[in-house]
């Protein structure tokens, strides 16, 4: 999984824009799907993020970001209206991003203000390391429409071309289960519970640094982050993008 990750800086951006993002889009739809670029400009405004990910594709616009724009505050907040994962100091188990969406974003930034003196690890998991370690009946309960996703029944995993795409996060998961008064099958159980297991496996686990910006693919990769203490400041800057549409 360390081999993935392709670090660049951010003057390479400024020095030849188009090019540096042409070839972030080929590795982000690549296995290499994971970029940090160092020396990220950390704004008050967000100027300078803004105008990155409007060149780079397509920024999700939601409610709940900033001024209802595209940059969301990853921070430990207990006084939301609505409590979210991304708000506490809680370890967020590796997921995809709008798993319960019929098209998620296909790509995820992440741009470090403030780390976490202790904890609050950023870690990923490659879904075709998981693949190669699954067994065949798992593969196939996993490619199956029988988990409750929003308001579908959708797969987790689904081959596309020569690779697997994944839409997954298990907390999300349970939730609509127990919500809709539904339980997975004995196989479907047991498919997860090994697909859990397996995924604590190949964690890849690292720290992001202030100004430090993390792009992967969101359908190819699962993410999450440790705990880490109530009292940190630790800030990331959020912004889902589609890039392949």
């Amino acid at each position: 999984m360390k081999k993935t990750i392709i670090y660049r800086n951010y003057q390479e951006y400024l020095s030849a824009t188009e090019s540096f993002l042409a070839s972030l889009r080929i590795d982000l739809n690549s296995d290499f799907g994971v970029i940090i670029i160092n020396d990220f400009p950390v704004e008050e405004d967000n100027t300078s993020l803004e105008d990155f990910c409007n060149k780079l594709g397509k920024p999700h616009y939601e409610m709940r970001n900033i001024d209802h724009g595209i940059v969301y505050l990853v921070e430990h907040n207990e006084n939301l209206a609505i409590p979210t994962y991304a708000n506490n100091n809680k370890e967020f188990p590796a997921h995809t991003d709008c798993a319960d969406y019929l098209s998620p974003p296909d790509t995820v930034l992440l741009l470090c203000e403030k780390n976490s003196e202790q904890g609050g690890d950023s870690f990923l998991v490659l879904v075709d390391d998981l693949i190669k370690r699954c067994s065949p009946k798992t593969i196939t309960e996993l490619e199956k429409k029988q988990f409750l996703q929003g308001k579908a029944f959708l797969p987790i995993i689904e081959k596309k071309a020569n690779f697997y795409q994944v839409r997954y996060n298990r907390i999300m998961l349970d939730l609509y289960l127990e919500s809709n008064n539904l339980t997975l099958s004995n196989e479907a159980a047991e498919a997860l519970e090994e697909w859990e297991n397996l995924i604590n496996e190949q964690l890849f686990v690292f720290k992001l640094r202030p100004g430090e910006c993390l792009l992967f693919n969101n359908q190819r990769f699962l993410h999450g982050r440790k705990a880490f203490e109530g009292n940190s400041q630790r800030r990331l800057k959020r912004v889902r993008i589609s890039i392949n549409s």
